[in-house]
């Protein structure tokens, strides 16, 4: 089983996603908790690493589980709503940030089992992503 943790970022209904090197599926920026890590730490510490942002305010969205899309494996997520400072960089292992809309994913556009089955479907009964 994996245990990862999640930035749940949004911009003027959008949402923010990355696209690892070497693969085509767009995952919200975060990563697996190392030996002993508290989540929240963990969530700091992986958006530095992979988009280079400082994190000012961690609320708790929820833990989901699925497959992982790319490790084929189990997966435990846990989701923080993120505000930040800085500017969201590509970093680390990532390729490509994009700010996306319910079109986005409609129109067939990857994203991670746990984005699609959960966390967009939250945000889109919650009013909080736009098309």
């Amino acid at each position: 089983m994996i245990i990862k943790c999640a930035g749940v970022i949004l911009d003027k209904g959008k949402l923010l996603v990355v696209r690892k090197k070497g693969s085509d599926v767009f995952l919200s920026p975060g990563g697996k908790v190392e030996p002993g890590e508290p989540l929240q730490d963990c969530v700091v510490r992986e958006l530095k690493e992979e988009i280079d942002v400082d994190v000012k305010d961690l609320r708790f969205m929820g833990s989901y589980s699925s497959r992982s899309a790319i490790e084929n494996r189990g997966i435990i997520l846990h989701a923080w709503f993120v505000k930040y400072s800085g500017v969201a960089t590509a970093s680390s292992e990532i390729e490509e940030i994009r700010w996306i809309g319910l079109a986005d994913v409609e129109a067939g556009m990857k994203v991670g089992s746990i984005f699609l089955n959960h966390i967009i479907p939250s945000l889109k009964a919650e009013g909080l992503i736009e098309k």
